[in-house]
């Protein structure tokens, strides 16, 4: 079989894990808590594929005739998740693949933490991986999520509050992708891939995959340490090609970290310095922390990159303005002067207006900041920049009235600054 083949096979088996058409849940259970939230999440999901749970104490589970073995499930399943004892995971994916399954999930932990009969294992999971060409998630994993199919193999509780989308997560954590998935309806997911100790499918893989994936617009990821170096460099350099970001926050830079990695995974950390060097040659955004990871996500779901570093920022405080200018000089942004035409514009408007910096801070010019707002964004659109940004305090769900008002002012501004007008046919403006 050749390079490309090969390749062809794994993305299409890594396919059967993100969007399978039939699902085995083995160790499915009415009442232990993994495989009863296995079958739940195909419920809350509306997951339209064959489910066969599989569980020799039962007869049915939610609903599903429930069957002894894999062997006695009436078709072949796309997909198998074996939420069952370690030491039985092996010959469960090997009866599978005689069947024809080409993906599975092996979630849970006991893998690696245990010792050399736990590594032992996870060498048989590589090999029938292999020689079925089977695509698996884990082990020492939660799970795959597909919003945007209706399919999770997950054994995490997975609230209403999932959107679908065009971004993909891969972490190696099981509780980053936790954490996405409860973080409320911020980003919409093409899919969440907990991908443990990649005992067979490697984040490099994924990344490949994603690369070729419609649904998918922008890779986010969350990485202990690389097992696949030069999968992983193959990955990202497909996702460049492919026009898609890749944002990613890696942990382990400091010795201690990088010593509790190798404990927890296996896999080993790259130095800062190294790992810095690596992102930017690979043109992918780095990350410090996992808030920047959401906020990061939040932003390339919606679609609209920036085309440069220039930036224009209107605020609502002198001290933030100020704040604000000194993290951008930080980051390697450029505050251009506003122009000439937008000060000449805001002065007769508002005589007063005493200071037209970039950040720009109208607070108190005029008490109807409806319009104050308003015509202070929609005049910046107007700027030589990349990107506008109205940058507020006190913005919460439990702020006062007027300042709530206040921040939907300016994000109404937004949205119609940048919005196509009834009349043209010009594509929004990509500086939102």
């Amino acid at each position: 079989m050749t390079a490309t083949s090969l390749a062809t096979e794994g993305r299409q088996a890594i396919g059967a894990l993100i969007a399978p058409r039939s699902i085995a849940l083995v160790g499915a259970s009415p009442s232990s808590y993994v495989g009863r939230v296995l079958c739940e999440n195909l419920r809350s999901l509306r997951y339209e594929g064959p489910v066969y749970p599989v569980n020799p104490r039962h007869e049915e589970v939610m609903g599903w005739p429930c069957y002894p073995s894999v062997e006695a499930i009436p078709e072949p399943p796309d997909a198998v998740v074996a939420a069952i004892a370690f030491q039985r995971v092996p010959g469960v994916l090997r009866a599978a693949g005689e069947r024809g399954t080409t993906a599975a999930v092996v979630p849970g932990g006991g893998f690696t933490e245990t010792g050399p009969t736990a590594l032992q294992i996870q060498e048989e999971i590589a090999a029938v991986a292999a020689g079925y060409g089977m695509a698996v998630c884990g082990p020492n994993c939660m799970g795959v999520i597909a919003p945007t199919h209706r399919s999770a193999m997950y054994i995490g509780t997975i609230p209403p509050s999932l959107l679908p989308g065009n971004v993909a997560l891969v972490s190696q954590s099981g509780s980053v992708v936790e954490a996405a998935v409860n973080m409320g309806p911020r980003v919409g997911f093409s899919a969440l891939v907990s991908c443990g100790n990649e005992a067979a499918t490697t984040v490099g893989q994924y990344l490949q995959f994603f690369a070729r994936d419609n649904e998918t617009k922008a890779v986010t990821l969350f990485i202990e340490g690389f097992r696949d170096p030069t999968g992983f460099m193959e990955g990202a350099r497909a996702l460049r090609r492919a026009g898609k970001p890749l944002a990613v926050l890696q942990a382990g830079r400091s010795r201690e970290s990088a010593a509790a990695i190798a404990a927890h995974s296996g896999s080993l950390a790259g130095t800062d310095e190294v790992v810095t060097g690596l992102l930017h040659q690979l043109g992918a955004i780095g990350v410090d922390d996992l808030d920047e990871l959401f906020e990061v996500a939040e932003l390339l779901g919606h679609g609209r990159l920036p085309k440069g570093r220039r930036l224009f920022v209107i605020t609502d405080s002198g001290g933030e303005a100020t704040l604000v200018a000194d993290l951008a000089r930080g980051m390697g942004l450029h505050l251009p002067p506003p122009s000439t035409r937008l000060a000449e514009r805001l002065r007769a408007r508002w005589p007063n207006f005493s200071y037209i910096g970039n950040p720009i801070d109208p607070w108190g010019v005029d008490p109807n900041f409806k319009l104050l707002y308003g015509e202070i964004v929609g005049a910046s659109v107007d700027e030589d920049v990349d990107v506008v940004a109205v940058a507020l305090d006190k913005v919460t769900t439990w702020a006062g009235e007027n300042e709530v008002d206040l921040g939907l002012a300016a994000a109404s501004a937004l949205i119609a600054a940048t919005s196509p007008q009834p009349w043209t046919k010009a594509a929004a403006s990509p500086r939102a």
